[in-house]
């Protein structure tokens, strides 16, 4: 094709050395073509590195348009054929003013057509499909441009179907307005087939031009990026194995293969020809302790599950976990009653889940014999959309409650006997790594002397503040400014810079929420807010949760609401904090789904929210320290809200409470707590409804438990 295309003639290949390209057929015909093979010497893929680098490019651009966009990650061949079309009328080639389309045919190239991948599409129906009363327009999805015929490659998300349409509306806006209307009805049929897709259907297409990619220069806050790649997990086998810690990755995949022979993870057969097979792959994780420095590499064989067939490969996948507030509740009982605390780590835990399925996966990459044989799977695999329920089976047939978290678990005990005893039996059933309680599911946990627990993240904190370049920052006392709350109504500046809002707020979204209900288009002012949070983070990072070991074990609630505090929707903002004893063990803070008319009824929703989890904390404790008329007590700040509750006649004459509260009234009545009006300035759960002055905040947070670990 390309002497035929080009006049030009293929002379050389170069490649690294897969088996792609060093088999018996690819040799053969390159030698009956006369073309010479050169390839990179192994793990040395500087040697390719032009190959290396389009390749890079072309994945981070590709993953980066399907996430934009929140496509199907299925759309990834359609994405990558849009990348490598606009890179090859826009990329560098290295000549200027040439792209490589110019220097590859030898003739300019114009890029006008160019379409913004995703955009809305309105592709017109042709008559001879349509009848009289039918829409002339289809809404799709752009998605690139064919190679075979002019026209757009169109993804319609209702029927998961890919078209090729000429006629096409390309219109930022998610519903059809009166000038889409106005466009379909002017268009004539007759005349529309005569046009050519160049002339971009007249006024009908948006030209959107991308930019010369040598102009475009890297972000500032990718100044440190040194530190990205140090700190930074392989993310296939190839980058494993090509790292400065090839040794250790190496060394991990050959412990977990060691491990799944022993276990009798699989079988080596031919595929049967009625059955698919299911891709594997590398998971790499460097494990740290508590000081920051590594601990371990980790290595772990995933199968790719998403590839499995419903009723063919599996049925049934749920299966539960432990809660944060379960593991917190634990620790405060473990404090008051001085228990022994241990964590540990089953090793390869999904494997000890026995398989009932017929499961056929690929020989690991890296451990392959050479043969055509496949692995069929005798345990379940981690990635196997089953394997958390068959682990979950294995281990219920246990006489003695662990709480576990996927493969991590939390032992807590009476003496160190017991604890190992209980290791002693886990050992011999699983592969077990044993430790004292240091660093619990990304929380840093300590017990001290006089039997306090405190918790903390200060390794999380460092690694946030490293990522966006604030470790220099200068700290602030609270993490919101109650004079500046963030509305978009008020202030519209649009970001000057390119700041990882976006990447921010995901990092902290496992401590703030707020922020992130601006996350598809933030402003300066919200930019400000989550440097602010990260500003706060630099001046507590030394700051924890305590558990005491001297309180009085009783199981509380507290319930607020800020009444119509956003801005944007006038929906009120729910808050809520539970402790056990002096200790916070669960908290909450949610925007209400609906818009309150008035302040009791604001209250009211908030406390029904309360209620339920309160409701579900009681049962979980009552049965963990057997206490099953445990009566515990939620706090709330408004009287009325309290009436509805306690005083029927009140309850009747108040119209305009929702049905679907009721809720609260029910758990009443059956006397399963107590419900008892606190004054606002005790009220606790305030920090969760809005942003606080500083004096009233540090008294709060002091209230809940939190403070400076190091004093």
């Amino acid at each position: 094709m390309v002497k035929t295309q080009t006049k030009n003639v293929i002379k050389t290949i170069k490649s690294d050395c897969g088996l792609e390209y060093n088999n018996s057929e690819v040799q053969s015909i390159l030698n009956y073509l006369g073309i010479k093979h050169e390839t990179s010497i192994p793990y040395t893929p500087e040697q390719n590195g032009r190959a290396e680098r389009s390749m890079r490019t072309i994945y981070e651009a590709t993953r980066t348009m399907i996430y934009a966009k929140n496509f199907p990650k299925s759309l990834w061949a359609e994405a990558v054929s849009t990348v490598v079309f606009s890179l090859n009328y826009t990329g560098n080639s290295g000549k200027v003013c040439k792209t490589p389309c110019e220097l590859w045919f030898d003739k300019f190239s114009k890029t006008e057509k160019f379409v913004e991948f995703g955009i809305n599409a309105y592709s017109l129906v042709p008559k001879q499909r349509r009848k009289k009363w039918d829409a002339k327009s289809l809404k799709g999805y752009f998605i690139g441009y064919s190679e075979t015929a002019k026209g757009y490659r169109i993804w319609y998300k209702v029927n998961k179907k890919v078209s090729i349409s000429r006629d096409v509306f390309f219109k930022d806006e998610s519903v059809v307005n009166d000038q889409l209307v106005e466009c379909f009805n002017n268009l004539n049929d007759n005349d529309n087939e005569k046009q050519e897709h160049e002339q971009g259907n007249g006024s009908n297409v948006n030209v959107y031009k991308l930019r010369d990619k040598s102009s475009i220069k890297k972000p500032l806050y990718y100044d440190n990026s040194a530190f990205f790649v140090a700190e930074s997990d392989p993310v296939n086998f190839k980058e494993a194995v090509e790292s400065k810690n090839s040794e250790k990755w190496i060394e991990a995949m050959k412990n977990k293969m060691e491990s799944l022979e022993q276990n009798g993870t699989w079988s080596l057969v031919k595929l049967p020809k009625d059955r698919t097979i299911v891709n594997c792959g590398w998971v790499y994780k460097t494990k740290y302790n508590v000081h920051g420095h590594v601990n371990r590499y980790k290595a772990r064989l995933v199968a790719k599950g998403y590839s499995q067939t419903f009723g063919i490969d599996f049925k049934e996948t749920f299966s539960p976990v432990v809660k944060f507030d379960s593991i917190r509740s634990i620790l405060i009982i473990s404090s008051v009653e001085q228990l022994q605390l241990r964590q540990f780590d089953v090793q390869t835990a999904f494997l000890y889940g026995d398989l009932n399925e017929e499961i056929y996966i690929r020989q690991p990459e890296g451990f392959n014999d050479g043969t055509e044989m496949v692995c069929r799977l005798q345990r379940s695999l981690y990635g196997l959309k089953q394997s958390p329920r068959c682990w979950n089976i294995k281990e219920n047939n246990k006489v003695l409650f662990i709480a576990l978290f996927v493969d991590d678990g939390l032992l807590s005990a009476t003496s160190s006997q017991d604890v190992n005893a209980l290791m002693e039996y886990l050992r011999q059933h699983f592969n077990i790594i044993e430790e004292k309680l240091n660093q619990f599911l990304g929380t840093e946990t300590e017990q001290k002397s006089d039997g306090s627990i405190v918790m903390y993240q200060r390794l999380y904190c460092k690694r946030i503040l490293e990522k966006f370049n604030m470790t220099e920052a200068n700290p602030v006392q609270i993490p919101a400014d109650p004079q500046h709350l963030l509305d978009d109504k008020q202030q519209n500046t649009n970001l000057t810079s390119k700041a990882p809002y976006r990447e921010a707020v995901g990092t902290l979204l496992y401590l703030i929420n707020l922020v992130s209900r601006y996350i598809e288009d933030p402003k300066e002012q919200h930019w400000t807010a989550v440097k602010r949070i990260l500003k706060y983070l630099k001046g507590t990072i030394n700051f924890g949760l305590i558990f005491s070991s001297r309180q009085k074990i009783m199981l509380k609630g507290y319930s607020d609401a800020d009444y119509t505090g956003d801005l944007d929707t006038r929906r009120s903002t729910s808050g809520s904090v539970f402790t056990l004893g002096s200790g916070s063990i669960a908290w909450s803070s949610r925007r209400q789904q609906c818009v309150s008319l008035s302040t009791t009824k604001s209250e009211y929703i908030a406390l029904s929210q309360a209620v339920q989890e309160l409701t579900w904390l009681k049962l979980f404790l009552g049965e963990l320290m057997d206490q099953p008329k445990m009566v515990p007590t939620m706090y709330g700040d408004n009287q009325n809200a309290i009436k509805l509750v306690k005083n029927p006649e009140f309850y009747r004459r108040t119209k305009h409470i929702d049905v679907r509260y009721h809720y609260i009234r029910e758990k009443f009545n059956e006397s399963s707590f107590a419900l008892e009006y606190i004054s606002s300035k005790d009220q606790i759960a305030d920090i969760m409804t809005k942003p606080t002055p500083r004096t009233r905040f540090n008294e709060l947070r002091e209230i809940l438990g939190v403070i400076n670990i190091d004093v």
